[in-house]
C-alpha cells in the first residue's frame, strides 16, 4: 500500500459512474452512509471483498466526520473508474479537533483510521476554508491466472481471511521492527495458505506499524500463529515492542 498523503488525492482513471449523498451529522450517519453506498455498489455490480472494504471505509470516514467535525451536515461520494478502481470521499465543515492515530490498542478512533489506511491503496485529506475532505482510493485485486482446463466461472473464488495486526515499538526502535519483519516475511509467505504478509508504517508515528495478512482459511492462520518461527519471533520482539501486538480479524461481510 502506498503511504497516505495529506494532500490532493491521486487521480482516479476516467470516471464511469459516481454516487453522491448529503447526510445529517448525527449518530445514525455511519449506518445511513453504508446503506447508501451498498445500494450504489450493487447497482454497479461491485461485490465481494472489494465491496466490503469500500463499505468499511465509508463507515470509518463518516464516523470520523461525525465525531470530530463541526456543523450539521456531511457530503459523501463514491466514484467508479473505467479500470474498476474506486474512490470514496467524505466532506464536512472542518475539524473541531484534529485526531492523530498512534496505533494504541485502546484508541477506537485511531484504530479505525489505521484500518482505512490498511484497506485503501492511497488515502489522505484536504483542508480548506470551506471544510475538510477525507478520501481513499481502492484498486481491485487482479484475478489469479487459472491453470485448470476449461471454464471455471461457475466456481467462485474463496474469500480470503483478512487480518490486521497493530504494533507499537518502544520509542526510537521502529527500525528493529522493520528488520525483524524483513527477516521473517519470506518464511511466512512460504507457508501454505498465506496470500499476503506485509508490514506498513503509520504516517506521523515512526514507532507504529500495521501488518496486513491474508489467509486462505482459519486453519492456515492458526497454524501460522503457532508455528515455531512465529513463537520465536514473538519472544524476540519483546526486546523492542512497547507491548503485545493486537490482531484484528475483519468480518467476512458487512454487519450494517
Amino acid at each position: 500500500m502506498t503511504a497516505p498523503e495529506a494532500g490532493r488525492p491521486a487521480a482516479v482513471q476516467e470516471i464511469s459512474s459516481i454516487a453522491r449523498t448529503d447526510l445529517r451529522r448525527d449518530g445514525t450517519s455511519p449506518h445511513r452512509a453504508r446503506l447508501w453506498a451498498s445500494t450504489a455498489l450493487a447497482r454497479w455490480g461491485i461485490a465481494g471483498a472489494l465491496a466490503d472494504d469500500v463499505l468499511l471505509i465509508v463507515s470509518e470516514l463518516v464516523t470520523n466526520a461525525f465525531q470530530h467535525a463541526r456543523g450539521r451536515g456531511l457530503h459523501a461520494a463514491v466514484a467508479l473508474a473505467d479500470d474498476g478502481s474506486l474512490q470514496v470521499a467524505v466532506r464536512d465543515q472542518g475539524p473541531a479537533s484534529q485526531p492523530q492515530p498512534h496505533g494504541a490498542a485502546s484508541d477506537e478512533h485511531g484504530r479505525g483510521l489505521l484500518i482505512t489506511r490498511t484497506l485503501s491503496t492511497t488515502c489522505g485529506h484536504i483542508t480548506s476554508q470551506g471544510g475538510r475532505a477525507a478520501w481513499a482510493n481502492l484498486t481491485p485485486a487482479p484475478a489469479p491466472a487459472s491453470t485448470a482446463p476449461g471454464p471455471t466461472h461457475d466456481t467462485p473464488d474463496p474469500r480470503p481471511l483478512r487480518v490486521v495486526v497493530l504494533i507499537c515499538t518502544q520509542p526510537g526502535r521502529g527500525a528493529e521492527q522493520i528488520a525483524a519483519h524483513a527477516a521473517l516475511a519470506p518464511v511466512v509467505r512460504a507457508e501454505p495458505g498465506c496470500l499476503r504478509y506485509d508490514l506498513e508504517s503509520v504516517e506521523g508515528n515512526p514507532d507504529a506499524f500495521v501488518v496486513i495478512g491474508h489467509w486462505t482459511t482459519a486453519k492456515a492462520l492458526q497454524e501460522h500463529h503457532t508455528s515455531p518461527h512465529m513463537v520465536a519471533a514473538r519472544a524476540a520482539s519483546t526486546a523492542f515492542r512497547a507491548g503485545p501486538a493486537e490482531m484484528l480479524i475483519l468480518g467476512a461481510a458487512p454487519v450494517a
